[in-house]
């Protein structure tokens, strides 16, 4: 009620899939109205050029140095409002390397640009960022061990920009899966970082994430992930059940709770919430 146009959103894509190279193009728009209350989006009144391309070699000498496969590829995002003025992109160049044990890691260089129109506050220890342009460059290292055993561990460093000033973030997630069924993985991430700002800003934050699933059958799921920012003394945790009750057709139930227990904001009431979706697929 109250809108009158612009009230939509599609997408379309082209994608060839190979044994040496995949690529794929694509658009996706989003008009001034779109208003989805169940889906997560960024911006609207925005158009978005979608480029993903690859190639897979596997050379001899490769195999015979332990590396089964190596991966260079782009996925290179362009974003323009609908007037066609560009307002973000983000550029992921980078070299994936997929070990004969199934180990892997990447190296990837990623620019990226931000235009806000509104300020907003990365964090509650600084102030605002003001509306503007704003453009950075990450390097990333991204290493993992065989993930489909018993006991994997995966890190990623990222050093570089971001937004104003400089990053340095790293994050580490051990996974435990002890059968086919369950698996639990726990993870932290550190990031310090220095912007710009007039009044100057250094701030640093920590997340604990603790993820566990488990499988019933091949048609009952339940899935569990809870974080913890203990800077801000923040818990959040999400319980979600699925049930495949028809090809296609799922019955979720969703339990969310949200904790504050910061000394300086002692009347934060807790959130809760419990979420009940069906969706029933019919044939004709």
């Amino acid at each position: 009620p109250g809108k009158t146009g612009g009230q939509y959103a599609a997408r379309t894509s082209v994608n060839y899939e190979g044994k040496f190279l995949h690529a794929k193009g694509g658009m996706l728009q989003i008009g001034d109205g779109f208003q989805d209350d169940l889906g997560y989006y960024r911006r609207t009144g925005v158009r978005k050029y979608l480029f993903d391309i690859g190639i897979r070699p596997r050379p001899e000498w490769l195999k015979r140095r332990g590396v089964r496969e190596a991966h260079p590829h782009m996925v290179w995002d362009f974003y323009s409002n609908l007037a066609g003025r560009s307002i973000a992109r983000r550029l992921h160049t980078g070299n994936t390397f997929f070990f004969s044990n199934g180990a892997f890691f990447e190296l990837s260089w990623n620019p990226t640009l931000q235009e806000i129109t509104t300020p907003f506050r990365i964090s509650r220890d600084i102030e605002s960022i003001p509306a503007g342009r704003y453009s950075w460059t990450e390097n990333q290292l991204f290493v993992s061990t065989d993930p489909s055993r018993a006991v994997s561990f995966s890190s990623r460093f990222i050093v570089g920009g971001l937004w104003s000033g400089t990053q340095r973030t790293v994050n580490g997630t051990l996974t435990l899966r002890p059968n086919y069924r369950f698996r639990l993985a726990a993870g932290l991430q550190q990031t310090s970082a220095d912007l710009d700002l007039p009044a100057g800003a250094h701030f640093s934050s920590t997340l604990v994430t603790v993820r566990g699933n488990y499988s019933f059958n091949t048609h009952m799921f339940l899935d569990a992930l809870a974080q913890i920012d203990p800077k801000h003394h923040v818990f959040n945790a999400n319980v979600r059940f699925n049930l495949i009750h028809h090809p296609l057709s799922d019955l979720y139930v969703v339990l969310n709770e949200q904790r504050v227990s910061d000394p300086a904001q002692p009347d934060l009431a807790p959130g809760r919430s419990l979420i009940v979706k069906a969706t029933h697929m019919l044939a004709f």
